[in-house]
């Protein structure tokens, strides 16, 4: 009668542990997925910016007086600072890499999941979910959920069009050639080296 309560209450402790395990792998493929998700944001609005920029520019010269549309345009990437290119391709690189993880991680995801995916796919999502941690950790220990969130904000301050056109009026006039350089930057031959991510 011992041994049978012995056994009972060692199922149950572990029948019991057995929703907050997966609990926290289940918390942690969301939060992957919205550093992906934010990530996606940050590559995909700087890829926006560029291209809004080829597009508004004519033959390669930005020319004596540049239309407003690729004044503006330039203005934006202006202010979002040299650093924002080099988050958007981080950025691209570790949304590439979590949706990878964040498919094989799946079964990790809920009991069904678990249930449902054959043995080789739990062990695949059970190598995917501690890749999923380490990178999780060194993106909190880096910031770049907020690096890449901040980058996008920059980018997007010329939705505002009267406002940005008045504001990247003004900086083009005290500073012409730094507009020549980063519209030669951007207009080399070659697709945009980003992927188009749409906002949701």
């Amino acid at each position: 009668m011992g041994i049978l309560v012995a056994t009972v209450g060692l199922l149950g402790g572990n029948l019991r542990a057995l929703p907050r395990v997966l609990g926290v792998e289940a918390r942690l493929v969301r939060r992957a997925a919205a550093l992906a998700e934010a990530a996606g944001w940050a590559a995909g609005d700087y890829a926006r910016a560029v291209e809004a920029a080829r597009d508004a520019g004519t033959g390669g010269d930005l020319g004596a007086t540049p239309g407003p549309e690729l004044v503006r345009a330039l203005w934006v990437l202006r202010e979002a600072g040299p650093r924002a290119r080099g988050a958007a391709e981080a950025a691209r690189e570790l949304a590439d890499r979590l949706t990878v993880l964040l498919e094989e991680a799946a079964p990790a995801a809920g009991l069904r999941n678990r249930l449902q995916a054959g043995p080789a796919a739990r062990d695949a999502a059970g190598t995917a979910v501690a890749e999923l941690r380490r990178l999780l950790a060194d993106a909190e220990r880096d910031g770049l959920r907020e690096r890449f969130t901040q980058t996008s904000v920059d980018l997007l301050r010329g939705q505002d069009a009267e406002r940005a056109a008045l504001a990247a009026g003004a900086d083009f006039e005290r500073d012409p050639e730094a507009y020549r350089r980063l519209f030669e930057e951007l207009t080399p031959p070659g697709p945009v080296p980003l992927p188009r991510t749409r906002r949701r």
